[in-house]
């Protein structure tokens, strides 16, 4: 939204008003002068009288073009997502976007960019400079605007001295800090590994006997496995965010199929039995095959890492559909999950007990799950209680 286009604005509702009033003007004039005929002042005033007339029309017409410009362009401006205001050089509001009508005689939090608009407008008008700020706003909900106030003229006879520019940031703020947050937990879980190797490779090479060299080896391995998970997962996860998906029908046998195959050693390890009790395992999902395996996988994986171990707990994978959804559940007899944490496990590097959770886990699986559901048109659910077991339900729209 240019200041052109306020201008244009300001200057096609001030000329609809003059217009207005001159037509008005025109018809007492015309109404004088056919009067003035009637009384046999001669033909010159019927004349006149006519000449008047068209004149009039003429000005009606400009008028109503002038009115429908104004409100074309009043449409152009409560269309805009961005908050305008025109103010003259007192300061006055002159007109005001539908997004901005929250600012003008503001209440709650409002308030707050009320205020830094009226001291901001007489500095940019003093000075003639554009004058940007954030003001961060915590009622009725904590938010962030950025405040834009531009002068449109150094002239006092101007009537639009400037133009406010009032822009909700808050979803680019919360982009921001999650891409801070992110970078952090990355760093941090690369430092953790890489440091480890650190010390086994210096160990490594100060001891000769071979039984230790071994136990070293297979720790310096699994440290490697660990960041080769990290990055796998990283991967993953830039890519579902992106939602690009190769789709084609995908048969839900084939998934949990596949997806039980990959955790299958690491459920023989923990001795975690794992059941299937498939339903309509033909159904067909529009979708890439790759990310769905992946997400299930992701649940089964976690499901094996939070069973006991050495108590013949099992993990039971169901799948059942409807003629519009598709649903794959998977159900443990873990630790379960309290309440506090259920809305948040969705999250990035998100771990309710990193210590339960065997020290492998990256805290990206279930973010992934989320993402995989959301762009397959689906989503994701959990029911667990602490001491119970979890149970996740992932439900996918039908091919139809």
């Amino acid at each position: 939204m240019t200041v052109l286009l306020i201008a244009a604005l300001a200057l096609a509702t001030t000329g609809a008003i003059w217009a207005v009033l001159a037509v008005r003007r025109l018809r007492r004039l015309e109404t004088t002068l056919r009067a003035a005929s009637g009384s046999g002042r001669g033909a010159s005033a019927e004349d006149a009288a006519r000449a008047l007339a068209a004149a009039t029309d003429r000005a009606t017409s400009a008028a109503a073009a002038a009115d429908a410009h104004s409100k074309r362009l009043e449409a152009a401006l409560d269309a805009s997502e961005v908050g305008i205001i025109g103010v003259d050089a007192a300061g006055r509001v002159l007109f005001a976007s539908s997004a901005a009508q929250q600012f003008i005689s503001a209440r709650h939090g409002a308030v707050v960019a009320e205020v830094r608009v009226a001291s901001l407008v007489p500095r940019a008008i003093a000075t003639g400079e554009e004058i940007e700020e954030t003001v961060e706003v915590f009622a009725p909900r904590r938010s962030h605007l950025g405040l834009r106030v531009v002068p449109t003229s150094a002239g006092e006879d101007d009537e639009l001295a400037a133009v406010v520019f009032v822009s909700d940031l808050s979803a680019r703020v919360r982009l921001d800090a999650m891409r801070r947050d992110f970078v952090a937990n990355v760093g941090h879980e690369l430092k953790t590994p890489l440091g480890a190797l650190s010390v086994l490779a210096e160990s490594l090479d100060q001891v000769d006997e071979s039984e230790s060299r071994e136990r070293l080896t297979m720790r310096i391995r699994a440290q490697t496995e660990r960041m080769t998970r990290l990055v796998d997962d990283l991967l993953d996860l830039s890519l579902v965010e992106t939602g690009d998906l190769a789709r084609a029908p995908v048969a839900i046998g084939d998934v949990v199929a596949e997806a039980l195959e990959r955790v299958g050693d690491l459920a023989a390890d923990r001795d975690v039995g794992l059941k299937s009790e498939l339903g309509d395992s033909g159904a067909l999902v529009d979708g890439d095959r790759r990310q769905l395996v992946t997400a299930v996988a992701n649940l089964l994986d976690n499901a094996v890492k939070y069973s006991p171990t050495g108590r013949g707990a099992s993990v039971v994978i169901r799948t059942r559909g409807d003629g519009r959804s598709v649903v794959i559940e998977v159900e443990d007899e873990g630790v379960g999950i309290a309440a506090p944490h259920l809305d948040r496990i969705f999250e990035r590097f998100y771990r309710v007990d990193r210590a339960r959770s065997g020290g492998g886990g990256t805290g990206l699986g279930l973010s992934i799950v989320r993402h995989v559901a959301a762009g397959h048109g689906g989503m994701v659910e959990v029911r667990s209680r602490l001491g119970e077991g979890s149970v996740f339900r992932i439900v996918l729209p039908r091919r139809s």
